[in-house]
Parts: structure tokens; C-alpha cells; sequence
């Protein structure tokens, strides 16, 4: 939303999500020109510190929408308690065997692939050689 107020230009993508430090803000423009990557070794608190600060704060800018790829049971918790004090449960969206929502992932290739055999056998397939991937026993540091 662009605000004109007194003949200024308010800028909505230079609303400040968090401040790194006392005079280092970081932006809804610095989220969306590049991004956030966390580093750090398994169980260095990447998920349940930097990783929950920048959630909280995505979560509590009302225009704010994504989507969420969590592997761990732990994540949905997590976020759930985000949403839920950002006061904004019901924009929460999960899809899983345990809940109704879901995806149909080759009914949406038949109809926006039109429909081909190749498209299909390729959608497998890559889906079988993530899964073979992922049966390795080397925990994080195994293949992605």
C-alpha cells in the first residue's frame, strides 16, 4: 500500500520487521530482495531462535502470506503458536495426513500438463528418487 501524507510517499516495503541490531532494521524490501538464509550446525537453535525471531515478525505484518515446508512434527507446533498469538489462526493452512486439506498432485499435472503419460511418469519418478534419497540413515547431513 503506497500512502501519500502530506505531500510524502509512505513506503510500505520499507516497514521494518525486526531490528538485527540498534541502528541495523531489516524490511519487508530487504525479505524480498534476497531473502534470509540461516547457517549453523544441527541443533545450534536455527529453527528455535533466528529462524522463530523472523517467523514472529513475518507473521505479525498483517499483509504478509507464504508457504511453509516443515519436516519435523516439532515445526507445526511452533507454528501454530506463531499464528496463534499474531492472532492470525485461521490464516494457517495446514496440509496432512491428518487434516482435511490436501493436494492432488497428479490430478493438477493431468489438468495443467495436459493431461501427457510423460509428464506424469516424470512426476513419479522424481518423487520415487526423492523418497530412495531420503532412506539414507545419515540424519541431516544425508543426501536432500
Amino acid at each position: 500500500m503506497i500512502k501519500a501524507t502530506l505531500g510524502t510517499v509512505k513506503d510500505s516495503l520499507a516497514s521494518v520487521l525486526l531490528w538485527w541490531g540498534e541502528k541495523d532494521a531489516f524490511t519487508v524490501r530487504d525479505l524480498l530482495n534476497g531473502g534470509v538464509a540461516i547457517f549453523g550446525r544441527t541443533g545450534s537453535g536455527k529453527t528455535s531462535s533466528s529462524g522463530k525471531a523472523l517467523a514472529n515478525a513475518i507473521v505479525r505484518h498483517g499483509n504478509s502470506g507464504g508457504l511453509i515446508l516443515a519436516a519435523k512434527p516439532e515445526d507445526r507446533s511452533m507454528w501454530e503458536g506463531i499464528f496463534k498469538a499474531a492472532g492470525r489462526s485461521d490464516d494457517l493452512l495446514v496440509f496432512s495426513p491428518e487434516h482435511p486439506l490436501r493436494f492432488n498432485f497428479l490430478n493438477w499435472e493431468l489438468t495443467t500438463g495436459g493431461g501427457h503419460t510423460r509428464n506424469i511418469t516424470k512426476c513419479i519418478t522424481v518423487i520415487g528418487e526423492t523418497l530412495r534419497s531420503s532412506d539414507t540413515a545419515g540424519g541431516e547431513n544425508a543426501d536432500f
